[in-house]
């Protein structure tokens, strides 16, 4: 930890996100991961905490959470193939628990943990910072109580906003996260000093949020965008045992829902076989996700492609690093990000990245990625053969090598810091 200031008081990175995470992490676990543990190094005082629901309180956690929780071997290995889609089924189920019982939980009697919360007190003094990275509306009590904790400490409160699905298209989010995620936000929101957007789009949806709700933010809101980092220091290692190595492959990385919609990928290799077109195997990497049963169950089960379409749900990080060497190209039809982290990785390999212009994929792609509509495979098969042209597809390879700036996680954690007002000098390496 780096040394106290006597000008601030503490800088607190809430970990409740990822302190009660299971299995392989999604992207705002990378990002809480990569962010959190550079606001650690900055000049101050600095330290990890996460919400109780138990105790009702903001309690200290270790620092040791952000060392790099998530690439150790045991991190992806106690969870099975069959576990990997439960912690998703989990979620799904609180959402649509959540959503019917708020109102009984706002006039249910005290529990057993009564005395416990009379006795529980926060970690922070006055003057102290909170930085929320992650996403922390499924914790119960969590907005209400950090309402009150503005109100009794006077602390200064950042949020990272990485997008608004659940409340401005609930269509491509779980069942009942508009409910539970638009009255978080409108509780939490005001409370913040910072707000920080991954991406232009995501900051604009902000603004459309606070306009229609008739929200008020604090009289000093520092509203800015920092974007994401690209880079993984894992180095590579053998593939996935599913893969042929020698074989040429595709590749998709994302979650499998309705909102990546892997299901035009799924629509352009049928295509393919109607037009006697032979693709490379296509491997869709991500844990099984919001309503994609049946995006699963076609590729699964269509005998005209289940050979060439395969979906590897638990993947570890050096296992992806091989497939992004690899793969002969990616492709990333989403129809809504915050941000985008596949594509900014896939250019970071120097690989050809077919995606969409929706939300704020064209900030990541910019003129390196290709781009294709969402909802017409044979706009995808049409641009998956065009690179099958070695000639083509290595003329691109070397334009995107010239022209991405690679930036890394270390140039993300540098401007997040100067958001927040906190020493942006350089990362002191301390991580394994």
């Amino acid at each position: 930890m780096a040394a106290a200031s006597t000008d601030l008081g503490t800088t607190w990175v809430d970990i409740t996100d990822i302190s009660q995470w299971q299995g392989p992490p999604t992207g705002i676990q990378r990002v809480v991961h990569e962010l959190g543990r550079r606001v650690l190094q900055s000049g101050g005082a600095t330290s990890c905490c996460r919400f109780d629901p138990e105790l009702g309180v903001f309690v200290a956690a270790p620092d040791t959470a952000l060392n790099d929780p998530f690439h150790t071997e045991e991190a992806v290995l106690t969870h099975t193939t069959a576990e990997v889609g439960r912690p998703t089924t989990q979620r799904r189920a609180r959402f649509e628990l959540l959503a019917r019982t708020r109102a009984h939980r706002r006039s249910a009697s005290p529990g057993p943990n009564t005395a416990k919360r009379e006795v529980a007190k926060d970690v922070f003094a006055t003057g102290d910072r909170l930085v929320i990275i992650g996403a922390n509306w499924l914790t119960p009590g969590y907005a209400q109580h950090l309402h009150q904790v503005a109100i009794d400490s006077s602390i200064e409160i950042t949020q990272v906003m990485y997008d608004l699905i659940p409340s401005m298209y609930p269509q491509w989010a779980a069942t009942g996260a508009a409910s539970i995620v638009t009255p978080f936000l409108i509780r939490v929101l005001p409370l913040c000093k910072n707000i920080i957007c991954i991406s232009h789009n995501t900051l604009r949806d902000v603004h459309q949020f606070v306009a229609t709700n008739g929200l008020t933010l604090h009289p000093d809101v520092n509203l800015r965008v920092v974007e994401l980092g690209a880079n993984s220091p894992i180095k590579a290692s053998a593939p996935p045992t599913a893969v042929n190595p020698d074989a040429p492959f595709i590749l998709c990385v994302g979650t499998l829902e309705v909102r990546k919609n892997q299901i035009v990928l799924y629509q352009a290799y049928r295509e393919a076989v109607e037009r006697g077109v032979s693709l490379p195997k296509l491997y869709c990497v991500g844990r099984i996700g919001w309503l994609a049963e049946a995006t699963e169950h076609a590729i699964r089960h269509d005998p005209a492609i289940n050979s060439s379409i395969e979906i590897l749900d638990s993947v570890r990080d050096a296992q992806l690093q091989w497939l992004y060497e690899h793969c002969l190209l990616t492709v990333y039809p989403s129809l809504y990000e915050g941000w985008g982290l596949p594509v900014g990785e896939s250019l970071a390999h120097a690989k050809i990245c077919i995606t969409t212009r929706q939300a704020s994929l064209p900030e990541v792609g910019g003129e390196l990625a290709d781009y294709a509509s969402p909802f017409s495979s044979t706009d995808w098969l049409d641009a998956i053969v065009k690179y099958l042209d070695p000639a083509i597809r290595s003329q691109r390879e070397a334009a995107i090598r010239t022209g991405f700036r690679n930036r890394t996680w270390d140039d993300a954690g540098n401007e997040f810091r100067s958001a927040l007002g906190l020493d942006s000098g350089p990362i002191r390496a301390r991580w394994h």
